[in-house]
Formats: C-alpha cells, sequence, structure tokens
C-alpha cells in the first residue's frame, strides 16, 4: 500500500532597524516571546519560547526625530488532511520613557479552500495590567458555515503610548484547517510593520494635521 505524505511549511521573519549606539535612550524592551511553527495530527513541531539572544539589535535607542521600525513577515501553508496551525505570533514588552508614536501598517492575503478552515490576523497593543488597549486592528474568518473563501486584511493606523508604563505589543498570523480529508490547502502571506518614535511637539503636529 502507497503512503501519501503531506507537508505543512511556514516561513518566518523579524527585521528590526534601530538607530546607531550613542543616543538617547526612549524605551526599553523588556521581554520578547515568541511562537511559530506547525502544530498536526501526523507530525507535531512547534517553537514557542523567549529567544536568547533576542532577535533584535543590542541596543533598542531612538532620538528624537528618529524611530525605531519593526518588521514581522510571515507565509503559511496548512493542509485539512493533517488538521494542522499554521502560526507565527509573539509577545513584546516595551516600558516607555517618554510617550510614544506607534505607527502600523500591515497585510496578510489568505485563501482558505474549503470547509473547516480558519484564519486569524491581528495586531494589538495594550497595557496587561489595566487590560486598557491603545490599538487593536486585525480579523478573523472561518469556513464552518459560508464555505470556501479568500480574502485579504489590512492594519493601518496610529496610538500614543504612554510614557511610565509596561506595554505589550502583539501579533498574529494564524492559519487553522480542520479535520478532512480533502487534502486541500489553507494559504496565507502578509507582514506587519510598526514604527515608534517619541510623540512630535505641537508645532510639528499642527503640520502633519
Amino acid at each position: 500500500m502507497r503512503r501519501t505524505r503531506h507537508f505543512t511549511t511556514f516561513a518566518f521573519a523579524i527585521l528590526v532597524v534601530c538607530p546607531p549606539r550613542g543616543q538617547a535612550t526612549d524605551f526599553t524592551i523588556d521581554a520578547w516571546s515568541l511562537e511559530t511553527g506547525i502544530i498536526e495530527d501526523q507530525n507535531y513541531f512547534v517553537g514557542s519560547y523567549s529567544p536568547e539572544p533576542l532577535p533584535y539589535s543590542d541596543t533598542q535607542l531612538v532620538s528624537i526625530g528618529l524611530s525605531t521600525s519593526f518588521l514581522i513577515e510571515g507565509s503559511h501553508v496548512a493542509s485539512d488532511a493533517n488538521r494542522t496551525r499554521s502560526l507565527s505570533a509573539g509577545n513584546i514588552f516595551i516600558t516607555p520613557a517618554v510617550d510614544l508614536l506607534l505607527s502600523a501598517t500591515g497585510r496578510y492575503d489568505w485563501d482558505l479552500t474549503t470547509d473547516a478552515m480558519a484564519v486569524t490576523y491581528a495586531l494589538l497593543v495594550d497595557d496587561p495590567m489595566t487590560q486598557e488597549y491603545f490599538f487593536a486592528q486585525g480579523d478573523s474568518h472561518t469556513t464552518f458555515l459560508d464555505g470556501p473563501a479568500a480574502g485579504t486584511y489590512l492594519i493601518d493606523g496610529q496610538a500614543v503610548l504612554p510614557a511610565g508604563r509596561e506595554i505589550r505589543i502583539s501579533y498574529f498570523f494564524i492559519l487553522d484547517a480542520f479535520e478532512g480529508n480533502s487534502g486541500l490547502l489553507a494559504t496565507g502571506e502578509g507582514f506587519i510593520q510598526w514604527t515608534l518614535a517619541p510623540v512630535p511637539e505641537p508645532a510639528t503636529l499642527a503640520l502633519l494635521a
């Protein structure tokens, strides 16, 4: 009897661009936990860890007029024959020393090709102690009731992160392919990018308005 194997893949990349050493520190990164991998019936693989060294430069420094940019990219495939979850996600905890302006953009193109599939894509920014949200954009969809579907989710917005409070930045790219026997694939590919910079002076804000 010939055995057919189903392969599930994902790709994930992180890029952080920081200004050079020796500039004024306006926020610190306290922790960065990652979840990247594949969870399925037949073959189990997932990475869920707080990496050492952390996936960013030795310094997290920013001066007035400069910004630090985070770029998260993900590409995912999941097969319903394997009951698969393919994901890239993370939680970054920062403590601003000054009020920071977060500017975020993102795009995720997804295709759920049969019943019992799901997609989740989001960027959430909150205070984990008070559960106050400063930024929340994203969406999710399942095909349990509506059948196959495809679409694009977009993120575009800004928020002010207050100084002196620990802030959690959470991002999610998740594809689920629940039990089935079609062997069809759920696919998704996209990015989330955000920058952190000191809030501009009032005169600068007036010019930007």
